[in-house]
C-alpha cells in the first residue's frame, strides 16, 4: 500500500534526523529502509500473482468459449474433432479459392466473349438456313391447305433473326440466344383472299385448326424419328365435305407411319386398316370403358350407324366405303 510505504519513508527521516544525536538511530533508520525495500519487493510480487491469476481467468473463459464454438460446429456438420479439422482445412481452400475469384470471373468472361465470337458466325448461318427452309415449307403448308378446302388460304413461316449488334448488349443478347439459335419463329395464315396474314393462333376457327395442324404434322414429321402418330378428334369443325380429303392425308401418312386416329366421322373411320370401337357404360354407378376390335361385319354396323342409321341404303353405301378402303396402315377408334 502506497500510504504505509510513504508512512515509512516519514519514519527513515525522522530516525536520519535523532541520528545526528545518536548513531545508534542511523543504524535503525538503515534497517528500515531495507524493510520498505523487501515490502516493495513482495508488494511487487503479490501484483504480479494476483496479474496472472486474472489472465488465468481471462484464458479460462477464452478457452470456454472456443470450446462451446466447436461443439456447435460438431454439431451442425455432424462431425467429430478429426471431421471438424478437415472441414476447416477445406474452408481454408474455398476462402483462399474465393480470394482469386475476382482474376477467375475476369477470365471466365474473356473465354465467353471468345466463344461468342465463335459462335456469330454459326448464328447466322442457321438462321439463313432456316429462312431458306422456311420459304420452300410455306409454300408446301399453303398447297396441303389448299387442298383441304381452304382455298383462299396462304401460309408464312416469319423467321426474325438476331444481328452481330445484338453481341454488344450481353444482356439482350442472352434473352435472345436459346439452344435454339436467336431466330424468333412465328406462324402466320390468311385464310381468304385480299386479307392481310395474321399469326396463326389468333384467327383460325375449329375446323380451320384442325385441317393445319393435320397438314404440319404431316409435314414435319418427317424429319423426325417417331413410328406413331396420335390424332384426337382431328376432324373437329369440318363436315362430310372435307371428311374425304383429311381421310386422304391420313392414309398418306399411313403408308409410312402408324397413324391412330379418334374420329366420329364414317369417312375418316372406314379408311383405317383396323377399327376399335370405344364405349362408355355404367356398371356398379362407375363408367367403364371399353374398347373391342371389329371384325368386317361389325365395322359395317359401326360405319352405318355413324352415318345416321342401319338402313339398307347405309348398309350398302358402308359396305362400298370399306370396299375402297385400299391398303391404308391406320387405325380408326
Amino acid at each position: 500500500d502506497s500510504s504505509v510505504s510513504d508512512e515509512l519513508t516519514r519514519l527513515v527521516k525522522k530516525f536520519e534526523e535523532l541520528g545526528e544525536i545518536d548513531e545508534k538511530w542511523l543504524e535503525r533508520a538503515k534497517g528500515l529502509e531495507e524493510t520498505i525495500v523487501n515490502l516493495e519487493e513482495i508488494a511487487r510480487e503479490i501484483e504480479r500473482d494476483m496479474a496472472r491469476e486474472e489472465d488465468e481467468v481471462e484464458d479460462i473463459e477464452i478457452l470456454q468459449e472456443k470450446l462451446a464454438s466447436i461443439q456447435k460446429a460438431k454439431r451442425k456438420y455432424n462431425l467429430d474433432c478429426d471431421g471438424l479439422i478437415e472441414k476447416r482445412e477445406e474452408l481454408r481452400s474455398i476462402i483462399s479459392s474465393l480470394d482469386d475469384g475476382e482474376a477467375e470471373i475476369e477470365k471466365a468472361v474473356r473465354e465467353i466473349d471468345r466463344l461468342i465470337q465463335g459462335l456469330v458466325p454459326l448464328l447466322e448461318r442457321l438462321s439463313k438456313e432456316r429462312k431458306k427452309l422456311a420459304t420452300s415449307i410455306d409454300k408446301r403448308i399453303t398447297r396441303e391447305i389448299q387442298e383441304l378446302g381452304m382455298k383462299g388460304a396462304l401460309f408464312k413461316i416469319k423467321v426474325d433473326s438476331g444481328t452481330r449488334e445484338l453481341v454488344k448488349d450481353r444482356e439482350m443478347f442472352d434473352r435472345v440466344l436459346s439452344p435454339r439459335g436467336w431466330d424468333r419463329v412465328e406462324f402466320l395464315i390468311r385464310t381468304n383472299i385480299g386479307e392481310d396474314v395474321h399469326p396463326l393462333s389468333g384467327i383460325v376457327s375449329g375446323g380451320e385448326l384442325s385441317r393445319i395442324t393435320l397438314v404440319l404434322r404431316k409435314i414435319f414429321v418427317e424429319a423426325q424419328n417417331i413410328p406413331t402418330l396420335i390424332f384426337d378428334e382431328i376432324d373437329s369443325g369440318i363436315g362430310a365435305d372435307l371428311a374425304d380429303a383429311i381421310a386422304d392425308k391420313l392414309s398418306e401418312l399411313a403408308e409410312n407411319y402408324q397413324v391412330v386416329c379418334i374420329t366420329h366421322l364414317p369417312h375418316i373411320a372406314s379408311k383405317a386398316k383396323h377399327h376399335i370401337m370405344v364405349k362408355k357404360s355404367i356398371k356398379d354407378n362407375r363408367t367403364v370403358a371399353s374398347a373391342t376390335v371389329l371384325g368386317m361385319e361389325e365395322r359395317i354396323n359401326e360405319i352405318s350407324r355413324m352415318l345416321g342409321g342401319n338402313s339398307k341404303l347405309r348398309e350398302q353405301l358402308a359396305r362400298e366405303m370399306l370396299s375402297g378402303n385400299g391398303s391404308a396402315r391406320s387405325s380408326a377408334g
